[in-house]
């Protein structure tokens, strides 16, 4: 994984769509139905271009197609060179609210009381910043192009926020003109989160992406 002050040790976002297949082996699982947000988004891509007949059904959420520039918000990259500094509790847990106002909707309240306990929970788990750093570092060397998901036709969606302050909504519509088989969601007011008013909404179109698997 790279030392203290290596933060790129190899790990890509292909060992960890490899991760994936091992849990599905160890499950005894032969395929799935596969959701990814954001990095997981990407993930998710992989696995499903990497062993197709493994994903039933694929569901991306505010994610893109590459790490193409033109894709990313730049306040989002400049945030993104603050995460692998170090704070005490109560600050760790402040600048974790701060950071993911990034991420709020501009239609659905933001709930801060909920994101706090989010931060004080990762932070109590195991507080290690720099694997946000790692996780930078696979998602930066990942090359791909949008046109490679053309050879998919699995029953697929995708999600996206036009108030998205990360992802711009761009990349889910460059994700939807060569997927073939999906259907495309994009919500005005949506940010670069999963807000409690939309988890039904979410919940059915994943279920109903599943079915015409």
């Amino acid at each position: 994984f790279g030392g203290p002050d290596d933060y790129d040790g190899g790990y890509s976002l292909a060992d960890m769509a490899s991760d994936g297949f091992s849990v599905l082996d160890d499950l005894g699982l032969a395929s799935t139905h596969v959701a990814g947000a954001s990095m997981g988004g990407m993930i998710a891509q992989i696995m499903a271009l990497s062993q197709p007949s493994r994903v039933r059904s694929l569901n991306l959420i505010y994610t893109a197609p590459s790490i193409d520039p033109r894709y990313f918000v730049p306040q989002a990259t400049q945030d993104a060179a603050e995460l692998g500094k170090r704070f005490e509790r109560e600050e760790a847990i402040e600048e974790f609210v701060k950071r993911e106002r990034l991420s709020a909707s501009t239609a659905y309240p933001y709930d801060e009381g909920w994101i706090r306990e989010l931060g004080t929970r990762g932070y109590d788990r195991c507080y290690a910043p720099d694997g946000n750093l790692r996780q930078l570092s696979a998602m930066t060397r990942w090359a791909p192009t949008p046109e490679s998901l053309g050879s998919l036709n699995r029953p697929s969606s995708i999600i996206h926020g036009r108030a998205d302050g990360r992802i711009r909504a761009e990349a889910a519509l460059d994700i939807a003109r060569v997927l073939k088989n999906s259907e495309l969601h994009i919500y005005p007011g949506l940010g670069h989160e999963i807000p409690e008013p939309l988890w039904d909404e979410f919940a059915t179109i994943i279920m109903r992406t599943a079915a015409r698997a």
